[in-house]
């Protein structure tokens, strides 16, 4: 039976036993999705075990699987015994991310001695809405085809059901002319977009 805490996994229970009369020592592994996430040593006590927890504590180590999207995830723990390998698997399955940003409010200014804007900054807020962290390490803003990045200090990490306020502020400010632009927010981890949303805004 495996514990998640925002598609974290942090511990596994299980039940073992044991057909000697001392304690046996062996190796076990934690897969997901075919995936080893965690190795460690357990103990299984001649009476057996029973709903023992196999978690970061007990292994000195981290489980080290976050689901980064929605979907079924298979949990799967191996055992190896003189015996051979005795293997259990449970499945869960998340609804995934679901982003909301909102509150897109930019800052332009107008350029000297000409006829346009320059947007300087943006500031919007994102909430997470699914069942499993959110995380983002890097935010796009575009207007018009062009693009700038910003990076956070660290990435952000979003509960299920938390909301932050980004405030980002454009290094190379971006010159449009005055008027209606579509500008879009895009966040992102490991290059990949977790969450986009684009509004109309007004140089005005």
């Amino acid at each position: 039976d495996s514990t998640w805490q925002a598609g974290q996994l942090t511990a596994i229970r299980y039940t073992a036993s044991n057909a000697g009369d001392v304690e046996a020592e062996h190796h076990a592994t934690v897969e997901v999705n075919g995936e080893t996430v965690s190795e460690g040593e357990v103990t299984i006590p001649p009476e057996g075990n029973d709903n023992e927890v196999f978690d970061e504590v007990s292994i000195y180590s981290s489980l080290g699987y976050v689901a980064d999207s929605g979907g079924e995830h298979e949990v799967t723990m191996t055992i190896d015994t003189e015996d051979g390998p005795l293997t259990a698997s449970q499945t869960v399955e998340f609804s995934g991310i679901e982003s909301a940003i909102s509150e897109i409010d930019p800052m332009f200014r107008d350029q000297i001695g000409e006829d346009g804007s320059e947007l300087t900054s943006t500031r919007f807020s994102v909430r997470n809405d699914g069942d499993i962290l959110m995380r983002y390490d890097t935010i796009e803003v575009e207007i018009d085809g062009f693009s700038r990045q910003d990076s956070p200090f660290s990435t952000v990490e979003l509960e299920p059901g938390s909301s932050t306020t980004e405030n980002v502020f454009i290094s190379d400010n971006i010159e449009v002319e005055s008027g209606t632009h579509e500008l879009t927010i895009r966040l992102l981890h490991n290059g990949d977009t977790v969450a986009s949303e684009t509004a109309t805004v007004s140089t005005e």
